[in-house]
């Protein structure tokens, strides 16, 4: 499509798959080598969701777009630029 049919249309960029917080948490200190006590709260507020998987339908027929970085490896490029700025 060319862009002037794109405009306005809303587009979730992701991995399409979801993750715990506690996933997010235990690649994060595993990549940092932490020891740091991290403490979670189970609690769900009422607006909060429970699912939270990008639909990544729109940028696959759209944009003919794909994830190409999992989720561990963006985690660990992050904090490596993070490191590098510090």
């Amino acid at each position: 499509k060319n862009k002037s049919k794109l405009s306005g249309e809303i587009i979730n960029i992701g991995s399409g798959n979801q993750h715990s917080i506690e996933e997010v948490i235990s690649m994060i200190t595993k990549l940092t080598s932490t020891e740091s006590e991290v403490i979670t709260d189970d609690t769900i507020a009422r607006y909060e969701s429970i699912v939270w998987q990008a639909d990544i339908t729109k940028a696959k027929d759209l944009l003919n777009w794909r994830p190409t970085t999992s989720l561990r490896t963006g985690l660990k490029q992050t904090i490596e630029i993070g490191r590098a700025h510090v």
